[in-house]
């Protein structure tokens, strides 16, 4: 499937504006208001579609990823733990990146890193004000510190209401 088809399953009928707007460079960066409209409402289209799928269940981040033993004891733990604060673990996404360390996401909202392969094993919690990084710690450790990723989803609630 290439990217205008990709692209067509998101935004139906307004693909080729959000081509259009998305590919044209302007050489002072400003867009027409009426631009502007359109590629917001386009944005809000692609995430509320990629918020759906999740609402619905069709991801899972055991069968989405390539995870290892560890990472996967890991992720049981971590849902276990999203599960009892009552939040909703299907909306859960996981993305690799080049180093082996998994972003976490919750829907689009990025809530910390964690890399538990290699010599060097590490995790990211973000505060709100800070982005804090705890390294080689035992995973017991790691599983603990992945309460504050809950602590920052509950602030991320608080300032989206």
């Amino acid at each position: 499937m290439n990217i205008i088809s990709t692209l067509m399953d998101w935004f139906g009928k307004n693909t080729d504006q959000y081509v259009k707007i998305t590919s044209e460079s302007i050489p002072d960066g400003s867009w027409t208001s009426a631009d502007f409209e359109i590629y917001n409402e386009l944005q809000y289209q692609k995430i509320k579609s990629e918020t759906d799928e999740f609402v619905q269940g069709r991801h899972n981040i055991f069968s989405d990823n390539e995870l290892n033993d560890i990472e996967t004891i890991f992720f049981k733990k971590v849902l276990s733990m999203f599960s009892d604060a009552g939040i909703n673990t299907s909306l859960l996404r996981l993305n690799r990146l080049s180093d082996k360390t998994l972003n976490v996401r919750y829907v689009s909202y990025q809530i910390g890193r964690i890399k538990l392969n290699g010599r060097k094993t590490k995790i990211q919690v973000l505060t709100g004000d800070s982005v804090e990084w705890y390294q080689d710690k035992s995973l017991e450790e790691y599983i603990n510190i992945s309460k504050k990723w809950i602590t920052y989803l509950r602030k991320i609630e608080e300032d989206d209401y």
